[in-house]
């Protein structure tokens, strides 16, 4: 076999233009692909960060192919010499083909990238394609050369594996590669199989199976056990799911390093099962508080200086070598989101250097990666330079940094949970962070993308990528007029109008935490969603979102075959009906505070029947239906027991996201992961304030108005806080138990149905005020029971029952 490989990367080796056939990489690529499945389970740890060229050549081919099928046959491949160490591309024409060239697969995988968005006007997508290539490729009339300053690209947060990605199967996982080898992307995290290495050591350590399981949470929680937040939350883990995913951690590495890709994988720090401290009395093991303000069990920590942890450090590393892979990066953060059991500098000095110690006997290349969400300088500062990489989050701690001697990625975080909220920080993110910083800290060497999940904002991204070969500051105008022409197909004055409303709103909106009405836990006056969330606002007024809207509808008949498109007008619309949502449900409070009982129902009606229209709406595009989240989470079921638990936990994360602790009263991370998707708008947020305003109603048909209950410390009510909520928390904790039943493929047009209700609610949206209802300067922080919380504003609530209906 050996023999044979060889052979194959001779012959390619002495071909410098790799002019072969297809079919014959085609061949060669089965064979390769035979040889290392035949190979045993410690083949993964083979593939090293130096993959050969010719590897990588066939693996940039097999990507265009899987990009537009047959189009191969037209390009030449080929490898360069990098640029001073960096990573560079060149195209050219030659013989009437297209020539790639890179110093990588990634690099040629961008060059192909550059020529489907620059000459053939195309855009490959995550949310919506546009792809329609020429069939005669027009030629590269001069050469193009691109350099890039950025030695590292990176991209996922650790929690968008769950947020986005938990039931992704290979097929979702190619596209998303393929994606981001396109955009230069060459140190993704990889955490996906983690689940098998942890369930093999436990087992190695004498550990039964039902113990090691037990061990591991949910798939929906997996990325937050391996940070140290919870433990087996929603467990046992069935093996089948450990089984084939320990397969999938592995493609996922192999795809990445075939392209020169280096993953980075999950390390070890310390963090081990509660139960070691009954299977081991004698180690220091420091049990944590509890997490999520109280709603999680807390973990367990083995004390880095004790003898047990090179043992089961070594177990873990050595498991993870073997079964997922490494590209010798380690993403280690020793006490994230806790606190040491040892107070002192000396201590985190040690604890670093023990760490160290065994990562190095197991791996001797091996780098420490580590965020820089939990930072301790006495950690890093005792590991080599050269042997450290921090990676920014969100870029507001680098100046901390920046000197340390220390590489460093500068990173963004758009987003939290999952959120489906259009926004961006387009209008600052065009001058490039990343060359403001590097001329502050020649120790800046890359960039990261670090949302918590990618369910949105197609533009922000799209813009962040493109910066991954952008050495410099961009003009926006340009951009963004581009970007919309690949993504739809064409220029357009009245796309370009609607670009410029959302320029003045949604794309000078960055942050990370948002809030929906509707899928907000139903109140009179509510004023966040999620526990993390900004309460309401319409960044830039509504009247933009609703222009921006109306010029994009104005295309309807020339852009509706594009699936970018569809996506948009289906994503703006959905932001317009939530926006609308506020000026609703405040209707629904002045009109109890007047008991007017008639339009109190009126309103009410008004309210729910937007919800419908939303959820249509919703239903008519792929990337807006939970129906579809729940069916793939189902499809990894070997059973339907399997399948059921998989689909009862798919619906819990995005609502009330858990809960393990059985001596706390509620879920505090309830609706952090909010969506305003088909079937999770229709039968879960729709049910909850219909549920609410029943009861609501029934106290005004008395002649008395609702009292709200007192509020949770992010200013919620409380959860079970008087009967109408205790009966709703139990529907909301059943709802899982009995999904409802919701489409699992797009239904209706989604531009014809976008049209539709625009015109529906046009003559009410262009007479709004463009400024919404105020919701969280109603009310002020105040303390109940020594508990922090917020309290009402009397003379404000009465300013804002006091005022006129925006809806006659």
């Amino acid at each position: 076999m050996g023999i044979l490989i060889n052979a194959i990367k001779e012959y390619m080796m002495n071909d410098s233009l790799f002019k072969i056939r297809f079919k014959q990489v085609h061949l060669i690529t089965v064979v390769l692909l035979v040889l290392l499945m035949d190979c045993s389970i410690t083949r993964a740890a083979v593939l090293s960060t130096d993959t050969k060229e010719s590897i990588q050549l066939i693996a940039a081919k097999e990507l265009l192919e899987r990009v537009v099928p047959g189009i191969s046959e037209q390009f030449i491949l080929q490898i360069i010499p990098s640029d001073n160490g960096k990573d560079v591309f060149e195209l050219e024409s030659r013989s009437g083909k297209i020539v790639l060239s890179g110093n990588n697969g990634i690099s040629i995988a961008s060059a192909f990238n550059y020529y489907l968005k620059n000459y053939c006007n195309c855009l490959y997508s995550l949310w919506g394609d546009q792809m329609k290539v020429p069939k005669n490729l027009p030629a590269v009339l001069k050469k193009v050369r691109v350099f890039n300053e950025k030695e590292f690209r990176h991209f996922f947060n650790y929690c968008t594996t769950n947020y986005s990605g938990t039931w992704w199967n290979w097929n979702d996982w190619q596209k998303i590669i393929d994606f981001l080898a396109m955009n230069g992307i060459n140190m993704p995290l990889n955490i996906i199989g983690t689940e098998a290495v942890w369930y093999h050591t436990l087992i190695d350590m004498g550990f039964t199976d039902i113990e090691a399981r037990e061990y591991l949470a949910a798939p929906v929680y997996l990325n937050w056990q391996w940070m140290g937040n919870l433990e087996g939350s929603g467990g046992p883990l069935p093996k089948s799911w450990i089984d084939s995913h320990e397969k999938l951690g592995r493609q996922i590495l192999e795809r990445e390093q075939s392209l020169g890709m280096t993953p980075i994988v999950h390390g070890f720090s310390g963090v081990v099962p509660r139960i070691f401290k009954k299977k081991f009395p004698d180690a220091k093991i420091d049990m944590k508080p509890e997490w999520g303000r109280g709603s999680f069990i807390g973990t367990a920590t083995l004390d880095p200086m004790d003898p047990l942890f090179p043992k089961i450090a070594k177990k873990y590393l050595t498991q993870l070598v073997n079964r997922i892979g490494s590209s010798h990066l380690y993403i280690t953060d020793p006490f994230h989101e806790s606190n040491p059991p040892v107070e002192g500098d000396e201590y985190l000095q040690d604890v670093a250097k023990s760490i160290d110690k065994v990562l190095l006997e197991v791996d001797p290349k091996a780098v420490w990666v580590t965020q820089d969400w939990t930072l301790r300088p006495q950690i890093i500062k005792s590991i080599p330079k050269d042997r450290l990489i921090i990676m920014s989050l969100t870029g507001g701690k680098c100046d901390e940094y920046k000197d340390w001697g220390y590489r460093f990625t500068l990173g963004q975080l758009n987003g939290f949970g999952g959120e489906t909220f259009l926004h961006g920080p387009l209008t600052t993110a065009v001058e490039n962070d990343f060359a403001k910083m590097k001329a502050k800290s020649p120790n800046c060497v890359g960039t990261g993308l670090w949302m918590e999940g990618i369910e949105g904002d197609p533009a922000n991204y799209h813009l962040m990528l493109d910066l991954n070969w952008e050495n410099g500051a961009i003009d926006l105008q340009k951009w963004i007029a581009g970007y919309s022409s690949r993504r739809y197909g064409a220029i357009s004055a009245s796309v370009e109008k609607s670009n410029n409303e959302l320029i003045n709103s949604a794309y000078k909106r960055g942050s990370k935490a948002f809030s929906s009405i509707i899928a907000s836990r139903p109140a009179v006056f509510p004023v966040k969603t999620g526990p993390a969330s900004r309460t309401y606002e319409i960044s830039g007024g509504l009247d933009k979102y609703v222009m921006a809207w109306m010029y994009l509808l104005e295309e309807k008949d020339r852009f509706a075959g594009s699936k970018g498109y569809q996506y948009d007008v289906v994503d703006l619309g959905r932001q317009v009906l939530s926006f609308l949502a506020q000026y609703y449900q405040r209707d629904i409070a002045i009109h109890l505070y007047r008991k007017d009982l008639a339009n109190f129902r009126k309103s009410r009606d008004r309210f729910l029947t937007l919800i419908d229209d939303m959820d249509r709406l919703l239903g008519t595009n792929e990337h807006f239906l939970f129906g579809k989240w729940v069916s793939d989470a189902r499809s990894w079921g070997t059973t339907k027991e399997e399948s059921d638990y998989y689909a009862k936990y798919a619906a819990i994360h995005p609502t009330l996201w858990g809960q393990d602790n059985p001596n706390y009263s509620r879920p505090n991370w309830s609706d952090y992961g909010w969506r305003e998707w088909n079937g999770l708008v229709g039968t879960y947020y729709k049910h909850r304030w219909e549920f609410f305003l029943k009861a609501v109603e029934k106290e005004l048909e008395k002649g008395n108005i609702y009292q709200e209950c007192p509020r949770d410390k992010w200013g919620r009510l409380e959860f079970r806080g008087d009967k109408t909520l205790n009966e709703l928390a139990d529907w909301e904790w059943a709802y899982g138990e009995k999904l409802p039943e919701m489409i699992a493929k797009p239904q209706g047009d989604a531009v014809v149905v976008a049209a539709e209700i625009f015109e529906k609610y046009k003559k009410v949206l262009l007479s709004l005020p463009p400024v919404g209802p105020e919701f969280g300067k109603l009310f002020k922080e105040g303390t109940i029971n020594k508990e922090r919380t917020i309290v009402p504003i009397d003379a404000k609530i009465k300013e804002a029952i006091n005022k006129q209906p925006y809806i006659n």
